[in-house]
């Protein structure tokens, strides 16, 4: 049985392709690629939405490329993460529904400046969310959803190895499939180095 079952419209499609082809292109193709298939960081992070709590972790791996941008510098990671959703069900009373996360994202990071702590991101991604996504007040219809953020933080510590952010996360599909109500998180991350 598949995860998801959902017939792709015209217009979600080209989002759907349009995310694939982004996340091939920033795949790097030399034979440096086998150095790189390490992850260069990991994180932990705690996200509170309407009725609906997470906790999630998972691995980094940080772009080679930087672009000077404007003054600024752009740099991008790969975000794998792995995460569990608790929220209050309908007419559940105390009880509680669990629900899993996986997503792979792509996340374009500006820093001010090269010698800045503070940064900027934003990214949009591919995640399964199972089983489907069911609260007091929404249910969603498809385990496969988009999940977009944007997120402000701050590098610090020796080599400035480590690093917080303040995220605001948005989970839907789309518009793929009715009902789409889609869920708001605010987060925070911490993350670290790992070479």
């Amino acid at each position: 049985m598949p995860l998801c079952r959902f017939r792709v419209k015209p217009p979600q499609r080209v989002i759907l392709e349009t995310t694939i082809v982004a996340s091939l292109i920033a795949v790097p193709n030399t034979h440096a690629t086998a150095q790189r298939l390490a992850p260069s960081g990991a994180f932990v992070q705690v996200a509170t939405g309407p009725r609906t709590d997470a906790l999630m972790g998972g691995l980094i791996w940080e772009w080679q490329p930087k672009y000077a941008f404007g003054e600024g510098v752009l740099t991008g990671y790969w975000d794998l993460a792995l995460g569990r959703w608790r929220s209050k069900v309908e007419g559940g009373g105390s009880e509680s529904a669990w629900v899993s996360q996986l997503g792979i994202t792509p996340v374009f990071r500006y820093r001010p400046s090269e010698s800045s702590d503070l940064f900027l991101e934003l990214g949009i991604g591919a995640n399964l969310i199972a089983p489907v996504y069911r609260s007091e007040r929404k249910s969603f219809s498809t385990v496969f959803n988009f999940g977009d953020h944007l997120a402000v933080g701050w590098k610090f510590g020796e080599r400035r190895a480590h690093e917080v952010a303040l995220r605001i996360q948005h989970f839907s599909n789309a518009g793929i499939r009715r009902p789409n109500p889609g869920e708001n998180f605010l987060q925070l991350r911490y993350s670290w180095q790992l070479n």
